[in-house]
C-alpha cells in the first residue's frame, strides 16, 4: 500500500477540508435515531497543470459542483459503517473527470462517550 502513496507523492492535490455533513450512521438503534455529524477531509490526486495554463474551470475539477454532490449524497445515504460510507464516497470521487485518486478521512462524531470521534481513512486509485 505504501507504494500506491508514493507514485503519487508529487502529483498535484486538491484538498477539502472539514466538509460537515449530518447523515444516518451507526450500527445500533440509538445512532439511527436521528441524522449525525460526520466531516470529510479529502485529497484528491489531479493533474492541474492545462487548467492553470488556461486558467479555466472546464480543465478542473470543479470543488463546487463536486461538494455539492457529496453533500446530497452523503445527506440522503444511511450506513451501518463508516467504512462502507467512506467507500462510497471514494467510488463517487473517482467517477470524477479528472480525479487519478483520492484519499477519504471520515470522521464520525459522539460514536463513543470517551472519545470526540472515530475516523476511518483510505486511500483509493482510478482503475481506468
Amino acid at each position: 500500500m505504501d507504494q500506491i502513496h508514493m507514485n503519487y507523492e508529487q502529483s498535484d492535490k486538491l484538498h477539502i477540508r472539514d466538509l460537515l455533513i449530518q447523515t444516518t450512521i451507526g450500527t445500533h438503534a440509538r445512532e439511527r435515531e436521528k441524522k449525525r455529524d460526520v466531516i470529510l477531509n479529502l485529497t484528491l490526486y489531479t493533474e492541474t497543470a492545462e487548467a492553470m495554463k488556461e486558467d479555466d474551470i472546464e480543465l478542473a475539477v470543479d470543488y463546487e459542483i463536486l461538494c455539492n454532490k457529496l453533500i446530497s449524497y452523503v445527506q440522503n445515504s444511511s450506513f451501518a459503517l463508516i467504512e462502507t460510507l467512506a467507500e462510497a464516497i471514494s467510488d463517487l470521487l473517482l467517477s470524477t473527470r479528472g480525479i487519478l485518486a483520492c484519499k477519504v478521512v471520515l470522521d464520525k462524531f459522539d460514536a463513543l462517550d470517551s472519545c470526540k470521534s472515530v475516523a476511518v481513512e483510505i486511500f483509493r486509485e482510478s482503475s481506468s
